[in-house]
C-alpha cells in the first residue's frame, strides 16, 4: 500500500541529547525538531542535518504562550518541576471548555475568561504544555551531563589509585551502593508520554507538511504507548493484527567519542557515498513499507554503512562497549487519525479532523540501545 509519507519529526519530545544527535546523523534521514517559542539547541556540526520547524507563524501567537508560562512557572514552586505537567495536564483534560487556557487564565489573573476560536484555544493549550515539557526535558538533559562528568571523575580516580580489576569492581559496588543512580532510563523524557503525543499532533497541524510525517521516538517506550491500545482493542475482538516491525540499520554507539574524531568521522561517511545512498533507501521504504524489496534495499545499505563505521573505529584503535539499532514500526489497518484521536480526541475533532494528511498509515521509528 503506498504512504506517500514525507518528512522526518522527532515525536513527541522537541529535544535531543547530544548522544542521540550524533546517533541520528548516520542513522537518520534529515530530522526535524517542532519549534514553539525558540528552536532546539542544535550541535554546530549538524545545523546542515537537524532543522526546526516553527508552528507559529507570527508574534501573535507567540506572546500568550509566554504570558502563560511565566504564570505556571510560578505554580511550580509549590508543584515541582515534575508535578506542574501533572498539573497543566489536569486542567486540559476532558471536554468541558470551562477548564481550557482561558479559564485556567480568567483563575490566575483574576478576570473573566473570554470566547475564543476553539481551535485557538486547544492550540495555545498544546504550546504551553510542550514548552513546559521542552524545559523539563532540557533540565534532565543538564543532569545527564553532570552525571556523566562524574563517571569521568570517578573513572580518573580509579586510575589514579591503581586499583586492580577485583578492587575495581568493589569500589564500583560501593559507589553506586552509596550513590545510586539518580537517572535511571530516560527519567522525566517519559513523563506524561499520552499527553505529549496529544499535544505534539495539535501543533504539528497548525503547520502541516505536504505529506505525512514519518515520526522518530527517541526511545522504544514512546512506540509502544502508541501501539498498546490498538494490540489490546484487537487482542479484546478476537482480531489478529501485529504491525510490521524490523530492523533497518545497526550502528556502533558514539557515545564517549572525542568531538575530533567524531568530526573525522562525518568527514570520511559523507566523502565514501555510503551515508548517502543508505537515505536514498528510506524514502522508497517510507512509501510502501510491506514491499520487501524495498525493505531489503535499506536494509543491506544500512548493513554497508555499519560496515563502513566499524572499519573506520577499528583503524583508530577504537572499541565501543555497545551498538544503536534503528528499528521501523509500520501497522496496517491503523492511520495517523486514528492515534491522535486515541490519545486526544477533543484536538483531533477541532483541528485534525478536516486535514487529508492524517489518513496516513502510520510510520514509526525509534533508536534502541543493544548489547
Amino acid at each position: 500500500m503506498e504512504n506517500a509519507a514525507g518528512p522526518v519529526f522527532l515525536f513527541p519530545h522537541t529535544t535531543l541529547p547530544e548522544t542521540l544527535f550524533r546517533q541520528s546523523f548516520f542513522m537518520l534521514p534529515p530530522l526535524r525538531l517542532l519549534e514553539v517559542l525558540k528552536p532546539a539547541v542544535v550541535p554546530g556540526w549538524g545545523q546542515a542535518r537537524f532543522h526546526t520547524w516553527p508552528v507559529f507563524a507570527d508574534e501573535s501567537w507567540r506572546q500568550p504562550v509566554r504570558s502563560l508560562l511565566e504564570q505556571y512557572r510560578g505554580i511550580a514552586s509549590v508543584y515541582g518541576d515534575e508535578g506542574i505537567l501533572t498539573f497543566v495536564q489536569g486542567r486540559l483534560q476532558g471536554d468541558d471548555l470551562s477548564e481550557t487556557r482561558f479559564r485556567i487564565q480568567s483563575e490566575l489573573r483574576g478576570r473573566a475568561a473570554t470566547a475564543e476560536d476553539p481551535a485557538r484555544e486547544l492550540a495555545l493549550e498544546a504550546a504551553v504544555f510542550l514548552e513546559l515539557a521542552r524545559e523539563l526535558d532540557e533540565k534532565e538533559l543538564e543532569l545527564m551531563q553532570s552525571l556523566s562528568q562524574v563517571g569521568r571523575l570517578e573513572e580518573a580516580f580509579r586510575k589514579i589509585l591503581g586499583a586492580t580489576d577485583e578492587e575495581e569492581a568493589e569500589l564500583q559496588h560501593a559507589v553506586q551502593t552509596e550513590n545510586p543512580p539518580l537517572a535511571p532510563d530516560w527519567g522525566h523524557f517519559s513523563h506524561e508520554m499520552r499527553r505529549r503525543v496529544g499535544m505534539a499532533f495539535r501543533l504539528l497541524s497548525l503547520r502541516p507538511p505536504e505529506k505525512a510525517p514519518v515520526f522518530v521516538a527517541i526511545h522504544q517506550d514512546v512506540v509502544t504507548e502508541l501501539m498498546d491500545p490498538f494490540q489490546t482493542e484487537r487482542e479484546r475482538s478476537g482480531e489478529a493484527w501485529e504491525p510490521l516491525v524490523y530492523e533497518l540499520c545497526t550502528f556502533p554507539s558514539l557515545e564517549g567519542l572525542d568531538a575530533a574524531t567524531f568530526t573525522d568521522m562525518m568527514e570520511a561517511m559523507e566523502d565514501s557515498g555510503i551515508l548517502s545512498a543508505y537515505f536514498d533507501a528510506f524514502q522508497p521504504v517510507f512509501d510502501d513499507p510491506q514491499h520487501e524489496g524495498r525493505r531489503r534495499s535499506l536494509v543491506l545499505a544500512g548493513e554497508a554503512l555499519q560496515q563502513r563505521a566499524e572499519a573506520f573505529l577499528e583503524n583508530r584503535g577504537i572499541q565501543t562497549a555497545h551498538s544503536v539499532k534503528l528499528i521501523g514500526t509500520f501497522p496496517d489497518r491503523l492511520t495517523l487519525s486514528d492515534v491522535w484521536k486515541r490519545f486526544d480526541k477533543r484536538g483531533w475533532e477541532t483541528l485534525g479532523k478536516s486535514q487529508a494528511l492524517w489518513e496516513a498509515v502510520p510510520a514509526l521509528l525509534h533508536l534502541e540501545i543493544g548489547g
